[in-house]
């Protein structure tokens, strides 16, 4: 009778050492899986905040070319806003920079006939 309940002990033991395994496999993964999603999510948003702020600096190359000036902002579509700075300004170059959120991209453009950018950097 000893032995019989001694082998209840044992597999007891095993079920429960196997069910703990399980769930900190279990677990592991999961947080293991939310913690990729975030990365994801957040390469995505950075990924369209780049996408959105060289839309407005495209924009701005646009009124450099047809209006020879920079406007103080940029208002793309109902959810894209940027400020623009001009920084230096000659007879054919302009510095300035664009600014959305805390993204800044600082534009060095030449207008002869037409406008050509001559340095482009994210700072």
């Amino acid at each position: 009778m000893k032995r019989g309940f001694l082998r209840g002990y044992i597999a007891l033991t095993m079920v429960i050492v196997l069910l703990f395994v399980m769930i900190t496999i279990g677990v592991s993964a999961t947080f293991g899986s939310v913690s990729k999603i975030q990365v994801s999510e957040s390469s995505y948003k950075a990924s369209s905040k780049l996408t959105d702020i060289e839309s407005c600096v495209e924009e701005s190359l646009l009124k450099l070319n047809t209006d020879e000036s920079i406007p103080a902002s940029i208002s793309i579509g109902d959810d894209i806003f940027c400020t623009l700075e001009l920084e230096e300004q000659t007879i054919t170059e302009y510095t300035y920079t664009v600014s959305m959120d805390s993204m800044v991209i600082r534009v060095i453009a030449l207008r002869s006939d037409q406008v050509y950018i001559s340095k482009w950097e994210i700072i």
